[in-house]
């Protein structure tokens, strides 16, 4: 028989005990959950992951970062002056 110590003095107690027979607090049955979906953590993840792209998103668009979205890009034509596209 397997002993577990009892939750609440800390004394061995027989696994199969429902009742501390030192401190007489009835000992919680300890029950393991079988997982019933095994792509549970993968959806989790992809859960968590679009709540931190989306508040990186928030993040930025808000002008809290350094960056400003979108960042202002120029186009080469109008930095050389010769943009014309023969018009």
């Amino acid at each position: 028989m397997g002993m577990r110590a009892c939750s609440f003095c800390g004394k061995p107690v027989l696994e199969r005990l429902t009742q501390c027979p030192y401190c007489r607090e009835a000992i919680p049955e300890i029950r393991l959950s079988k997982r019933d979906n095994p792509q549970a953590r993968k959806k989790i993840r992809e859960g968590l992951l679009l709540m931190l792209m989306a508040a990186a998103l928030y993040y930025f668009s808000g002008g809290y970062g350094a960056w400003q979205l979108p960042p202002a890009i120029q186009p080469v034509a109008m930095k050389t002056g010769q943009g014309s596209i023969g018009l």
